[in-house]
């Protein structure tokens, strides 16, 4: 993993190459940062000043020098990629580009890779302290220590005295030092666990302490993620990249990956869901799981792709009111996406995903938990309405 290198065939003058064309990792991840930064030279389009060079205090310049030296030494965990992300200010963009250029894969798989493999962070907000300590005593092969001893102390017994160093243990315990909040203390807890311990993850939605919702969820989310059949080379660096990013920045992965984003969208899909039965209308429909794990070709008048799933697709058709398009498919959205506020990303991954539900069934409607711009309405009108229930 400490260096990548370029597909090349076996040819008879493998033997000759020139060893200074082969890129390290660092190389790697220093081309992949300098790319990120010039798009954001771009997009600032900043006022070109005369530079004045500033000479800093003697106190300043031996702190450099001490986190320089730090970095560069083998033993702190994750050094190289930490280092990278310190100081990205757009860490997950930084992450896909790395992993888009080694690999040669798509921005969509890539997507797909990183929320699967960040999954575990994701109860990190939501779990009490009792079954966040019941899940890292889980991992032990083991009991190796009894109730009340201190985070960093549980985290090192773990992954075993044998297999980290002096310094690393060191480290573990300045990382758990000083007022830090719980939930930036259970990221950077699992950060660690899961690069010393990756093995003891693997379907770890299915322990006793996961709620039944997130084990749901995952079951499902797996099954898809497996059809992908990426490498485990792939994985593991998605993973590393991941950790480091979890360690540098815990808020922001608290932040990026919770189950309670997707418990409250649950929530307003089972609303949804009982609004399109009021009044006992009896109205036949797949939701988003059993379009992904249906063997069936055909529901309906509809060909079924496990890949497009709205969380309602109607087996007929039904209007909203009278001389209304048909909507033949419904999805729920609780959160706010609206065209003059949200961030471009957002709103383009919207449209896409409406033009995929249209394309492969037809009309359908949003069902918004929230207030939402009725610029959708004469954006999408004759092919997708929209409501707020």
């Amino acid at each position: 993993y400490e260096e990548i290198v370029e597909e090349f065939e076996e040819e008879e003058e493998f033997e000759e190459e020139d060893e200074s064309e082969i890129e390290t990792y660092e190389e790697i991840v220093e081309e992949v940062q300098e790319e990120v930064e010039e798009e954001e030279v771009e997009e600032e389009s900043p006022i070109v000043e005369t530079p004045v060079e500033q000479v800093p205090e003697s106190e300043n310049q031996a702190e450099e020098v001490e986190d320089e030296s730090r970095d560069d030494n083998e033993e702190v965990i994750l050094s190289v990629l930490r280092k990278a992300i310190r100081e990205e200010p757009r860490p997950i963009e930084f992450i896909e580009k790395i992993l888009m250029k080694t690999h040669d894969i798509s921005k969509k798989d890539v997507k797909i890779i990183i929320n699967q493999v960040a999954s575990p962070f994701s109860i990190c907000k939501t779990i009490n302290d009792d079954a966040f300590y019941r899940f890292i005593s889980s991992l032990e092969d083991e009991k190796v220590s009894g109730g009340g001893v201190e985070i960093w102390t549980k985290v090192i017994q773990t992954i075993g005295l044998d297999q980290i160093s002096e310094d690393q243990q060191v480290e573990i315990y300045n990382m758990f030092m000083g007022h830090e909040n719980n939930v930036n203390r259970r990221i950077k807890a699992f950060a660690i666990l899961y690069h010393f311990l990756p093995a003891k993850f693997e379907k770890w939605w299915q322990k006793e302490m996961i709620s039944d919702f997130t084990l749901r969820k995952y079951n499902s989310d797996y099954k898809f993620f497996r059809q992908k059949n990426f490498t485990n080379n792939l994985i593991d660096e998605a993973r590393m990249l991941l950790c480091a990013y979890a360690l540098e920045k815990p808020n922001l992965v608290a932040k990026e990956y919770t189950i309670a984003r997707h418990q409250a969208g649950q929530v307003h899909e089972n609303k949804t869901e009982k609004w399109l039965k009021k009044g006992n209308r009896q109205i036949e429909y797949l939701t988003e799981e059993q379009i992904r794990n249906t063997s069936q070709k055909k529901y309906g008048e509809k060909y079924l792709s496990n890949k497009i799933t709205p969380d309602l697709l109607l087996k007929i058709p039904i209007q909203l009111y009278h001389e209304g398009q048909h909507i033949h498919w419904i999805d729920a959205k609780k959160q706010f996406i609206d065209p003059a506020l949200s961030p471009e990303n957002r709103i383009n991954n919207f449209c896409e995903q409406l033009e995929k539900y249209v394309r492969a069934y037809g009309p359908g409607l949003i069902v918004w938990g929230k207030d939402f711009s009725e610029e959708w309405n004469e954006a999408t009108e004759g092919v997708v309405q929209h409501i707020k229930i």
